[in-house]
């Protein structure tokens, strides 16, 4: 009985995730209320609250859930290079973002600005940010990227850089992220050559 009950809860989270963001898409985050969630699930408040603090916690799950699927899918795929799947990375996360995310993508910019919810964006405790790292130490130690920079510095200015190409598509408001988006990418990761290096005197 308890595992049916595990079972259970897990599909109600399911479904509360998947109508929120119905929800946020069609009304958008701030004119979608607890009770409009609720409604449309068919669940109480209280069964909301078993799972979710508020509803900005429902963006916050699915910002792991992006993590998450980005990593899977690029590392299903062999790279030459450290870079190559540095690159393929933020790619990733733009075809993420690009598959009809985009109420959802203004709505956990929002909550950062307006620090409605810890900025788990930023954090280094964020699966991502470490998986970038872990990628960048590991070019490092074949001397392919520059070691006069700290990893987890450079993986910081990766992520800054991608989140401010993602902002400035929301601020031109064009439908998707396209090749010119895209293309801003590989100079910017030519910073981090190996040829770059300082040399300590």
């Amino acid at each position: 009985m308890a595992r049916k009950s595990r079972e259970e809860a897990k599909q109600t989270r399911n479904s509360l995730n998947q109508i929120s963001l119905e929800l946020f898409l069609k009304n958008g985050y701030h004119n979608t209320t607890i009770d409009d969630i609720c409604k449309k699930a068919g669940v109480t408040k209280g069964a909301f609250y078993n799972h979710f603090k508020n509803k900005g916690e429902i963006i916050l799950s699915s910002w792991f859930d992006l993590d998450e699927e980005v990593i899977t899918r690029v590392s299903s795929q062999t790279y030459q290079t450290n870079k190559e799947e540095l690159i393929a990375l933020c790619k990733e996360m733009y075809n993420y973002v690009n598959e009809s995310r985009r109420e959802w993508t203004k709505a956990i910019y929002t909550l950062q600005i307006n620090d409605e919810q810890p900025s788990y964006m930023i954090s280094q405790e964020r699966r991502m940010f470490n998986h970038f790292k872990g990628i960048i130490q590991h070019g490092q130690e074949q001397n392919e990227f520059r070691r006069d920079m700290d990893a987890g510095f450079i993986a910081h200015m990766i992520l800054v850089y991608t989140r401010g190409i993602i902002f400035d598509w929301l601020l031109h408001s064009t439908d998707k992220l396209g090749p010119e988006h895209m293309r801003l990418l590989v100079p910017f990761f030519d910073t981090f050559d190996r040829k770059l290096e300082c040399v300590k005197k």
